[in-house]
This record gives C-alpha cells, sequence and structure tokens, in this order.
C-alpha cells in the first residue's frame, strides 16, 4: 500500500521527501540559448536551483534565473519533468520555456560564466544528462509537458562517490577556511498525487473516505523516490481497483505553510472495477462544480484547473482541511 495522507490538525500530510529544482530554457532574439557555468563542478547547464519552501517551480525559476544571470524571464509553459533516483533523496526536475523580458547578464558566486549559445554549438564541458534534456525540451512542441525518469548510470554512480566524498567536503572545507556561509542543503518536499476521471457524461469521479466523512479525488502520498506519475496509477488502483492511463498533468500546487507539492492528472480508466474498500467507503460521479459540500475545496479547484486551457496550472493551496465540511 501507498502512503495514505493522514490528517494532523486537520490537514493533510505526506512523508515522501523528494528534492526539487526548476530551469529554464530562455533564447534571445538570435535563437541563441542561455547557458550558466556551475561553480562547482565547472559544467555548463540552464539556469535553475532548488525550490524554497512554500514556493512554486515558476516562481522559483524566476528567481533563479536571476539570480544565477542577472536576467528577468517570465515562464511561458511546463516543458518536462524528469526524476531522477539519486538515493538517498531523489530529485524532480521542472523545465520550463521561458520569455526574456530585461536585465543585464551578470555573472555571481554560484555562476562564474553566463553566456547565450547556439544550440548547434554547445559547450564541450557538459553533463551529457544535460546535454539530452536541453535537446528533449528544444524538440518538444504543444501545451502538454512530458514526463520521464533518468536511470542513474554506473558513470554517475562513479561520480557522485567522487563528488560527495573528496571534491564538495573539500569545497565546503575551502569556505569555512575563508569565513565564507556555507551553501544551503537543499529542501526536502513532501509529495502527492491525484486523479481526475471523467465518464462518458464529464462528470468527475470521487471517492467518500472512510477516516471521516469526507469526499475527495483518488490519490495519496508518494513512497520514497516515486516520481508522481508513479504515485498517481498506483495510488488510484489502491483506492478504487482500478488502472487509469494518465493523459495530462493540469495542476501542480504548493501547500502555504510547509514545503509540499501535489500533481494532479487527468486519466482514462483501462481497467478493473470500482470497489470499495480500507479506504474508499464509496465513490460517486459529479459534474464540475456540482460536488458536495463536504468534498474537498482544494480538490474542486483541481477539477477545475483539470478543464482549463490545456496548460499546467501552478497554484499555491492551503494544506488544511476545513472543519465546516467534516462530519
Amino acid at each position: 500500500m501507498g502512503k495514505r495522507p493522514f490528517v494532523q490538525q486537520n490537514r493533510l500530510q505526506y512523508d515522501s521527501p523528494m528534492r526539487m529544482t526548476a530551469s529554464t530554457l530562455v533564447t534571445n532574439e538570435a535563437g541563441q540559448m542561455l547557458l550558466i557555468q556551475r561553480h562547482d563542478i565547472r559544467t555548463f547547464d540552464l539556469p535553475g536551483g532548488g525550490l524554497e519552501a512554500w514556493e512554486l517551480p515558476t516562481e522559483a525559476a524566476v528567481r533563479e534565473t536571476l539570480e544565477e544571470t542577472g536576467l528577468k524571464i517570465r515562464p511561458l509553459r511546463l516543458i518536462a519533468l524528469y526524476h531522477w533516483p539519486n538515493e538517498p533523496n531523489g530529485y524532480l526536475s521542472f523545465y520550463f520555456r521561458g520569455e526574456l523580458l530585461g536585465g543585464s547578464i551578470q555573472t555571481s558566486e554560484e555562476t562564474p560564466h553566463v553566456a547565450f549559445y547556439a544550440p548547434d554549438r554547445l559547450p564541450n564541458r557538459m553533463l551529457p544528462m544535460h546535454r539530452l534534456r536541453i535537446r528533449q525540451c528544444l524538440a518538444h512542441e504543444g501545451k502538454r509537458p512530458f514526463w520521464t525518469t533518468d536511470p542513474m548510470t554506473f558513470l554517475q554512480k562513479v561520480g557522485k562517490i567522487v563528488l560527495g566524498r573528496i571534491l564538495f567536503p573539500w569545497q565546503r572545507w575551502q569556505r569555512r577556511r575563508n569565513g565564507q556561509v556555507a551553501w544551503p542543503e537543499p529542501e526536502n518536499w513532501k509529495m502527492g498525487a491525484f486523479t481526475v476521471i471523467c465518464n462518458e457524461s464529464g462528470a468527475v469521479l470521487w471517492i467518500k473516505r472512510t477516516d471521516m466523512n469526507v469526499w475527495n479525488l483518488p490519490g495519496g502520498g508518494a513512497n520514497e523516490e516515486e516520481p508522481p506519475w508513479e504515485t498517481a496509477v498506483r495510488e488510484t488502483l489502491e483506492e478504487t481497483g482500478c488502472q487509469v492511463r494518465l493523459l495530462a498533468l493540469t495542476s501542480v500546487n504548493s501547500y502555504t505553510d510547509e514545503a509540499n507539492l501535489t500533481f494532479t492528472f487527468t486519466a482514462d480508466i483501462v481497467g478493473g472495477e470500482l470497489t470499495t474498500g480500507a479506504e474508499a467507503a464509496a465513490f460517486a460521479w459529479f459534474q464540475p462544480g456540482e460536488e458536495p459540500a463536504n468534498s474537498i475545496p482544494q480538490h474542486r479547484e483541481r477539477v477545475a484547473d483539470a478543464a482549463g486551457s490545456g496548460q499546467t496550472r501552478f497554484r499555491k493551496q492551503d494544506g488544511r482541511i476545513p472543519d465546516e465540511i467534516k462530519g
């Protein structure tokens, strides 16, 4: 069984630490791509970095680009989600297509070199994983993002050992010796995933919980190292008895009082049958906007987002379940 969201002080809790990053592909009028050189391993990559607590991926993309390059950008659309199972904490990386708004190129302590490069003349000093991601993002078309897991190769495992045991400790020692503040550790994020399943008339499947008189969407918390698309499929099966095929990532929500991201996918049922059990007391199909009063309002917002423009919506939400909807 997956990690069922449980209620603590009237809120949904998940325990599945994942580190989140956001990067942005930005081009200038000549079609050249903005790249930065990392200060630690001296390789080139798109500007980006880790999400801070309560931050949306879109906000992190804007902040990191400004901090690392001096340039102001606006995220236009989500291109891809990459999961990298890097023990003990996996990484989930958001890649955006961005629009250049202004500013002037500036280097920083994190980025000793910043410049625009032609896509067919990328720097040689670039990790193969990052080079492949850039090519995939450049080739992406349409509004819907794609998602994938990058398996850790043998060379990456060896590199991780060298960096973690030799290079990074030496760099931290140098900073202490020079009286510099240590680099902050990346935030560990909790994570959950849900599905919006519609029938032929457009009504959405809802589950009545067994632990309280509340209706919510199928879904729940991620297991360790599990990407959200796998969580959505697994949790839906466990709670409904149905196998589903994911169609689109319609929303990503950041809780306002803790580092917690939830992902909502539209999905089709491809097998099984609705079956009540330990987590589902009953099922019902409600038209969007006609959900009962004791349905979780955050989930009603996610249903509305699923019927939107086709692009992934990013929204901050309160993670607490309102007292007035609980029986």
